[in-house]
């Protein structure tokens, strides 16, 4: 089964490019409600997902989306700023490098920016125990 989610990876990786919810993202314009979506509505980022090479405005999205590793847990490495939309390295409590927008809402307890030590940067898509249930 391992094999087979491999491929897919592949498969959607090559295809993230032309994905149209990828189109959504122009350097400079902000992104669809600045980021938030109906799970995370007090952030205003996304997240890229080195499995299948696509960005989602959290990882309840992109386990909507069908990505094979999404449901095993899978972390991003990068995020993607709501109101310029300039990708970076993955930091939840740090403002864009680019226009400085503060990408969660102030006092928001959700565990994006809280306490919670979900660290998305935690994990590498390499680490081989991420996988095992």
């Amino acid at each position: 089964a391992m094999d087979e989610i491999a491929e897919e990876l592949r498969y959607l990786r090559k295809k993230a490019k032309s994905d149209p919810r990828q189109q959504m993202i122009q350097l400079g314009k902000p992104l669809p409600q600045l980021g938030a979506c109906a799970h995370f509505k007090k952030s205003y980022k996304w997240y890229r997902f080195a499995c299948c090479g696509r960005a989602f405005p959290c990882p309840e999205c992109h386990v909507e989306s069908g990505c094979p590793a999404a449901p095993l847990g899978a972390h991003a490495t990068r995020m993607i700023c709501g109101k310029c939309s300039m990708e970076q390295s993955y930091a939840p409590a740090r403002p864009c490098e680019k226009c400085s927008f503060i990408m969660m809402a102030r006092g928001s307890s959700h565990w994006d920016g809280g306490g919670g030590t979900r660290s998305l940067a935690a994990m590498s898509t390499k680490d081989a125990k991420k996988f095992k249930g």
